[in-house]
């Protein structure tokens, strides 16, 4: 039978027998004998047809048992603060001083009726929709080749009835130009439609399995295959956002050709346009349950992206100006306003001098060069800029956006040197905040305030008919890590706390 599908555990058995279902629970086929004892254990295995489970889940369901560094050990553990599946030797590795590290069954509880697939699901269908439009691009860039050809040899021939015979044997080679630069187009749009169409397939492919995967998987193994399909899932979106390019034929007639006929040496030239194309927006993934902090500085530019704030000096005065910036694999762009107008801004940074460089263009207006130097944590600028020869400083400064996450926390608090765990639920309504928690003390609960637009946070940690603790912290700008200081009779320490599911 070197074609069928053999029941495991008949196979530990010595016995071959077809297997016509599959165990969810066991992760495992099964025959028909040995399915209906799976559905009589307590509680009962849920049981699928083969028919329900395509190739492509049983290969992502066995590649997710396993950790991401040591590949011969099963992941077993689940570390929020990196948002990754790891296993028993990555707690002397490179989790040895991470806090929220629960075990996969827990992180894992829920995760059907969590938000992990609905979001994957989401976001595959946004990317279809970007591969979807990437190559109608490329179709229509293809059809616009078709007429920049023909214009440019309708002004070529233009141009030589003008200079009439002379330009017969130049007219042949920029004709020949013309066609081989052509050729180098389609050929170059033409792969980039095989890439789109054969990534568009493999989309819709994956985003089918989703469905499929929730009907032949456990709740641990629906867990690990999602994580495992958001890996790939960012690397199509990374792809997506960055290798697709226009392509256009252009003519850049000899400008000596209405004196010159005699001297001409060449028809003109014939080059290479590429813009890359503007895709619809991706959205940054979202995460179900743990999840590691973001940063909004681009390691390959050193700044901030997000809502800035500035001025500008000139005549001894300060002019203040408002814009969102995009940092982005070394390139600056964005847009923004101030007393004169809607501006925009495009230009570049460089990640080891952290030097920064933008024009500022104003709608239907004149520009503004810049000039000037991101601090270490990319969060302030200082420069210079430049119009018309007269140069002056400006000034810009991050602003963070704070936000608070309610859910499931856990933390620790340090005393007399050492660090002292607890876990707590946390509801933020409006500018309050409450919750219940439990550490080595007892039961408690919080009350307390928070301040949006600074991401302040104090409350009082009130034990159950025992005594009272004041906590004081900041939140991090996506609301799901806080760290600050505690006080207690007057002794004060240091407290961090992480959100681990929503």
């Amino acid at each position: 039978m070197p074609n069928e599908k053999l029941c495991a555990g008949c196979l530990r058995d010595n016995e071959e027998n077809i297997a016509e279902t599959w165990c969810s629970n066991c992760s495992e086929l099964v025959c028909k004998f040995c399915a209906k004892v799976h559905r009589r254990f307590d509680p009962p295995h849920k049981i699928v047809q083969l028919n329900d489970v395509s190739e492509n889940n049983f290969s992502l369901i066995e590649t997710s048992k396993y950790c991401g560094t040591h590949s011969d050990q099963k992941s077993v553990l689940y570390c929020s603060q990196h948002d990754k599946s790891i296993c028993d030797l990555c707690l002397s590795g490179d989790h040895a001083n991470c806090q929220a590290i629960v075990s996969i069954e827990r992180a894992a509880k829920g995760a059907k009726e969590g938000s992990a697939a609905d979001d994957l699901e989401k976001r595959l269908k946004d990317i279809v929709t970007v591969a979807r439009t990437s190559l109608k691009e490329v179709k229509t860039n293809a059809d616009s080749l078709i007429k920049q050809k023909s214009d440019i040899l309708q002004m070529v021939s233009t141009v030589r009835k003008e200079i009439e015979k002379h330009l017969d044997e130049l007219e042949q080679d920029i004709t020949e130009e013309i066609e081989k630069q052509y050729n180098t187009c389609q050929q170059r749009v033409m792969e980039q439609k095989i890439v789109m169409e054969k990534q568009e397939k493999e989309l819709m492919d994956r985003n089918a399995d989703i469905n499929s995967l929730k009907l032949c998987t456990n709740d641990i193994q629906f867990f690990q295959t999602i994580k495992t399909l958001d890996v790939s899932t960012h690397q199509y979106e990374t792809a997506m956002t960055t290798n697709i390019t226009r392509i256009s034929l252009e003519y850049e007639p000899n400008e000596e050709i209405p004196k010159l006929v005699a001297a001409l040496k060449t028809f003109g030239n014939i080059r290479l346009s590429e813009t890359d194309l503007e895709l619809h927006h991706i959205p940054d993934k979202m995460q179900q349950s743990q999840v590691q902090v973001k940063n909004t500085k681009d390691t390959k530019s050193n700044g901030r992206t997000g809502h800035w704030t500035g001025f500008y000096k000139q005549h001894d005065r300060q002019h203040p100006f408002e814009l969102d910036i995009v940092f982005m694999e070394g390139n600056v762009t964005g847009e923004g306003i101030d007393q004169i107008g809607k501006f925009t801004i495009t230009g570049t940074s460089d990640v080891s001098s952290r030097r920064i460089q933008f024009r500022k263009q104003y709608k239907g207006a004149h520009s503004v060069n810049y000039s000037g130097q991101l601090s270490q944590d990319g969060c302030k600028m200082e420069g210079q800029y430049n119009i018309g020869g007269s140069s002056d400083k400006f000034t810009m400064t991050f602003v963070p956006a704070y936000h608070a996450v309610s859910g499931h926390w856990t933390g620790f608090y340090n005393q007399n040197g050492n660090r002292y765990a607890f876990e707590l639920d946390i509801a933020f309504e409006g500018d309050k905040v409450s919750g219940e928690g439990d550490d080595g003390i007892g039961k408690f609960s919080i009350n307390g305030d928070w301040i949006s637009s600074s991401g302040k946070i104090q409350f009082c940690k009130q034990y159950h008919g025992k005594h009272s603790v004041d906590y004081s912290g900041q939140l991090s700008c996506d609301g799901r890590s806080m760290k600050g200081k505690y006080n207690v009779s007057g002794f004060s320490d240091n407290f961090t706390m992480t959100v681990v599911s929503l």
